[in-house]
């Protein structure tokens, strides 16, 4: 039941030849019937309802009871009267509006016949949000929220957010960031845009970005807004193809990359890769920006430096390589932060650019994320994903251990895996590709296609399906072993 009532949009007409009391059992019924009001809230008292209509509280009164005895309300004792719980099976007829799509997390504990037909959602990159709440999660929102500010942070984020951004730069990237050296964004995509639109300021034609191929759709998406002019560059198993970008005919002027785990891929770029891409990019002044998007959730073997970590061992204020940072991965995308990390040279740019757009995340979050830093609580809580998410990735490779003409891949972090399927029989690995994601989302799990990943339908040069690791109960059990028998029928 809803604690908290719901004001009804409801008028009453004395010309209108209707009693009083059926146009208030008119109007309430209409408001559940188009969903205004739904199941389990509560509607005001009848005495302010009767003021507010100018009536007296008998008429009220009778328009609730006729709703209650059709089965549309029920009075709950101590709590007033709320729209009925059980409407559904009530009125059969009526939607249940208040019922959403839910994700692998919050369709535990429902019954089968309480879940919408998409009930487990398999989409990569959506973090399990439900263990981030945590003694330490709640005292820095509950610090967070009692510090009032008479102005807004200032355009580079909060002194003390940088800090600690800086700090856990150190600890889990090795990279030794200057605070001044960090801006605040709202996540990867406004860092991007950011650093975009000033490069485009130090050039006297239209940008040139060059992106993966196959990779990440916003990353394309967001310099085409910017009118970018993308060139796609194809990837192999140690990172973007250095010799491709030597080849094109026009240098680009920015690169972006994934290196920590190539997206949707999972390939590292390897220390030789590393090296090569930012020998290049110096000798023609590119930049590189890398998307740093979950290095901390690896689960085999050590991470790789950071590519900004070897930038900056060259020059201590860094020549080449912006990093784009968020929480969208290990936190939630629900928190909306993120930071850029840039060469000294291009920092005090982007932090006019800044000021003239706004667009900071608030200062409650930006206090409540600092304080959260601070207290060691992300630290404990990536350590705990990275043992959850370690036994999911285990058992994905169990269930999934016998498929017929397909390979799964899953990466040594990160929190998707990629089923490559071949051709079989006279079915292409195209056509198996549409069979397999078909085929879950009529069972109610929803995979996104391998082949949605590469620029250009006509250059794909894998099929299969990308998952997120699902949880380890019931839910994600059904979710894989849907998923198995569909690729082994396809």
């Amino acid at each position: 039941m809803q604690r908290t009532e719901v004001d009804l949009p409801l008028q009453l007409d004395r010309a209108d030849q209707r009693p009083l009391p059926v146009q208030v059992a008119d109007g309430i019924r209409d408001l559940v019937d188009r969903g205004v009001l739904r199941p389990g809230e509560r509607l005001p008292a009848t005495r302010p309802l009767a003021l507010r209509w100018g009536v007296a509280r008998g008429t009220v009164v009778a328009g609730v009871d006729q709703l209650v005895a059709e089965g549309y309300l029920s009075p709950v004792t101590g709590a007033g009267t709320i729209v009925n719980p059980r409407l559904s099976a009530v009125h059969p007829g009526l939607a249940a509006p208040s019922r959403t799509r839910r994700s692998p997390s919050s369709s535990r504990g429902t019954s089968p016949g309480d879940r919408s037909p998409t009930a487990i959602d398999l989409s990569p990159g959506r973090p399990d949000a439900a263990r981030i709440v945590d003694a330490r999660w709640r005292e820095a929102w509950r610090a967070a929220a009692a510090q009032v500010s008479a102005t807004a942070p200032p355009p580079a984020g909060l002194p003390e957010l940088r800090h600690e951004l800086a700090s856990h730069l150190r600890q889990v990237r090795g990279v030794l960031a200057d605070p001044s050296d960090l801006l605040v964004t709202t996540g990867a995509r406004d860092g991007l845009a950011l650093v975009l639109q000033v490069v485009a300021g130090h050039r006297e034609h239209a940008v040139t970005v060059a992106v993966e191929d196959p990779g990440y759709p916003s990353l394309r998406r967001v310099p085409a807004r910017l009118g970018a002019r993308l060139v796609e560059v194809p990837v192999d198993d140690d990172g973007i193809e250095v010799a491709a970008l030597r080849r094109l005919r026009r240098t680009p002027d920015v690169v972006i990359v994934t290196p920590s785990h190539q997206y949707p891929l999972g390939n590292s770029m390897s220390a030789t890769r590393r090296r090569e891409l930012l020998g290049w990019a110096q000798d023609h002044d590119v930049v590189v920006v890398e998307d740093d998007y979950d290095s901390e959730l690896r689960y085999v073997g050590a991470p790789l430096p950071a590519l900004a970590a070897l930038d900056r061992q060259a020059t201590p204020e860094g020549r080449t390589v912006i990093t784009l940072g968020s929480f969208s991965k290990t936190v939630t995308g629900d928190l909306g932060a993120g930071f850029v990390y840039a060469p000294r040279k291009l920092v005090a740019e982007l932090v006019r650019l800044r000021a003239d757009l706004g667009g900071l995340p608030s200062g409650v979050v930006q206090r409540a994320l600092a304080g959260y830093l601070h207290s060691g609580g992300l630290r404990r809580h990536i350590e705990r994903m990275r043992r959850d998410y370690r036994r999911r990735r285990l058992h994905l490779i169990e269930v999934l251990g016998d498929l017929l003409r397909a390979e799964v891949t899953c990466m040594d972090g990160g929190l998707h895996a990629v089923v490559h399927l071949e051709p079989r029989g006279r079915r292409s690995a195209a056509v198996r590709e549409r069979s397999v994601v078909d085929g879950a989302a009529r069972h109610g799990v929803t995979v996104t296609a391998l082949s949605r990943y590469w620029a250009h339908a006509r250059r794909t040069r894998s099929y299969g399906v990308v998952i997120g690791y699902p949880p380890l109960d019931p839910d994600g059990e059904t979710a894989l072993r849907v998923l198995r028998d569909m690729i082994n029928s396809s």
